[in-house]
């Protein structure tokens, strides 16, 4: 009897792990299509150990889950070597690098998890989404925790001290609904304003963010002893994170030449792997101010508490909001259904 169930377990075990049949995008729901990709699509309706397996397997969504399962041990490995410079738990100027290393990771492994088993159904696919849009929401409120303790003129973080990272928390909140209501009212092929509320949404986050960082240039320009090069560390940061928005926003190149990259070379993996070249040049800028320009405001373990505050309370949030639109959800489905 038990060798029975184990060499049934096994035969499963041999038919997943034997290369994958992909799709066309003509065999799968309108859900998953994307601009410009006409194969390599996975099946749907399957086990949750088949789409795990598949991360092994050559498809459309290979390369996605790999830049971010590489960028997980970059951050990892960048984590370490700080932890190895500075010591976290005495040393405050330590503290918004951690704070940002965990948001960084967080929406890695979202992103990742999103990725892999979003195909598995279409209620999972939009359930994954909103996890993903919730590690947006992550990252924004990593940036805003490195560059208002790290980087902040002086007199705009005296100003912000009180509200910043009540707002950071609330702004990140304001990206994930709004990349979410996005998902769920549009359907594909999706209109610009889809893109739009995306954008809009996280556009007022930034605004958020950049602003400490905003008066150090505007300063900088005032005064004739100032080098601009002082702020080429990030400068480097946007330069990059704008490229990163261009290939998110544009599908571009699969777009205007369909069926050419259905593997490899889509706007959205180009995406991935911007986004991690500039979190971990946003480490490096951090790290600047840190040790070079001596910008570091964290004054002690309060502001501590309220980094650790504001992580814990974004994950609640956000759990919060998946449970609150599974309703929504439900009716996205069965309206999709209909329409088929």
């Amino acid at each position: 009897m038990g060798c029975s169930v184990v060499a049934r377990y096994w035969r499963q075990v041999r038919a997943v792990l034997h290369r994958q049949r992909t799709l066309p995008a003509s065999q799968v729901l309108p859900l998953y299509r994307e601009p410009g990709v006409l194969w390599g699509y996975r099946m749907y309706d399957k086990s949750l150990f088949y789409y795990i397996i598949s991360i092994f397997q050559i498809n459309n969504e290979t390369v996605n889950i790999w830049t971010h399962l590489v960028a997980i041990l970059l951050f990892l490995k960048k984590i370490w070597n700080l932890a190895d410079e500075f010591h976290f738990y005495s040393d405050p100027e330590s503290w918004p690098l951690l704070g940002f290393g965990i948001c960084c990771l967080a929406y890695a492994i979202l992103s990742v998890s999103a990725h892999t088993i979003h195909s598995k159904s279409p209620f999972i696919h939009y359930t994954c989404f909103q996890a993903d849009y919730a590690g947006i929401g992550y990252y924004g409120i990593g940036i805003g925790i490195i560059v208002f303790y790290s980087s902040s003129h002086p007199g705009w973080f005296q100003f912000l001290s009180r509200v910043y990272m009540p707002l950071n928390v609330f702004l990140g909140w304001v990206v994930m609904l709004g990349c979410s209501m996005a998902k769920l009212r549009y359907k594909r092929p999706y209109p610009f304003r889809r893109k739009l509320l995306q954008l809009c949404s996280g556009g007022m986050h930034a605004i958020l963010v950049v602003l400490p960082l905003q008066a150090r240039y505007t300063e900088c320009f005032r005064k004739t002893d100032c080098s601009l090069s002082s702020l080429n560390h990030h400068t480097e940061v946007f330069l990059v994170l704008f490229s990163s928005l261009f290939f998110f926003s544009s599908h571009f190149p699969e777009k205007m030449w369909p069926g050419k990259f259905d593997l490899l070379g889509q706007g959205h993996q180009i995406f991935h792997v911007l986004a991690t070249i500039t979190t971990l040049k946003q480490f490096d800028a951090a790290y600047i101010d840190i040790t070079k320009h001596r910008h570091t405001l964290i004054t002690d373990k309060a502001d501590m508490f309220e980094i650790v505050l504001s992580i814990i309370l974004f994950a609640f949030i956000s759990i919060i909001t998946i449970l609150v639109l599974r309703p929504i959800v439900k009716q996205r489905v069965l309206q999709d259904l209909k329409d088929m």
